[in-house]
């Protein structure tokens, strides 16, 4: 979903260097990542819930939990943003940063040489 609003995030970065705003395309891009962010943020607690049953404790805030917590941040951001009719280039790039944010949690969190340590490195 974050990654397929990404996209659109592109393709409207496109349209609005020639001068043309798709809405039907923003409201697609909205409805992604809310959805998308939705699924974020269920995902976090409900990994808290599983350390705490695996691990007997809720999570010690390692690299990987941080920058799940940074990358939620960054949609929040781009969510306020769409909200305030904040300047619309500024916004759609917010929404790139937010999915190589993403990117990194996912798949560079476990190259950080501070993730070694870490839990969630398998």
């Amino acid at each position: 979903m974050l990654g397929a609003a990404t996209i659109a995030s592109i393709i409207q970065l496109n349209k609005l260097s020639k001068n043309i705003a798709d809405i039907n395309l923003y409201r697609i891009m909205d409805n992604l990542v809310y959805v998308g962010f939705g699924f974020l943020m269920l995902g976090m607690p409900m990994g808290c819930i599983w350390a705490k049953e695996a691990w007997g404790h809720y999570g010690s805030w390692d690299p990987k939990e941080t920058w799940a917590f940074v990358t939620a941040s960054a949609y929040l951001i781009y969510i306020h943003m769409r909200r305030q009719k904040y300047y619309p280039k500024a916004t759609l790039r917010v929404l790139s940063i937010a999915f190589v944010l993403l990117m990194i949690t996912w798949i560079g969190v476990s190259y950080l040489p501070s993730a070694r340590n870490s839990i969630h490195t398998y």
